[in-house]
């Protein structure tokens, strides 16, 4: 009995396909970037495939890398996921303003990457932390 109830939960954990949103996803360093990847790299080894909607990659200073320069969306794989990555604008993450901005128009753009999502079972919101201000 136990060997059939191992095979069906090995069996569902091949099929379900995860969506984490997160504003940040490697290269950006933060710790909302590694709490991600953590849980990232646990569900990778359960056997899920994982699907993030993140924003492009930020400089420190916060301008945009150069191959994400003029476009609103970009498509990435990397060794855990399949990244949708989609524009926001250049502003720091500092004040409760711009904040509620990036993450608004992060968002709003996250329905960009609908078209390329399929067969989504589980949706985790890591981030945005919006009443997080500093």
């Amino acid at each position: 009995m136990n060997r059939i109830k191992d095979e069906i939960i090995m069996q569902c954990k091949s099929i379900l396909t995860f969506l984490i949103l997160s504003f940040s996803y490697p290269p950006d360093q933060s710790g909302t970037t590694t709490r991600t990847m953590n849980i990232i790299k646990g569900l990778k080894k359960a056997g899920m495939n994982i699907f993030v909607i993140s924003s492009f990659p930020r400089k420190y200073n916060g301008a945009h890398l150069n191959r994400y320069r003029h476009k609103l969306i970009v498509l990435e794989k990397d060794e855990y996921a399949t990244i949708i990555r989609v524009w926001v604008p250049q502003l720091e993450k500092k004040g409760f303003q711009n904040r509620l901005l990036l993450y608004s128009i992060f968002m709003l753009n996250s329905i960009l990457a609908v078209p390329y999502l399929r067969n989504i079972d589980i949706i985790w919101a890591a981030d945005p932390h919006i009443f997080s201000v500093y």
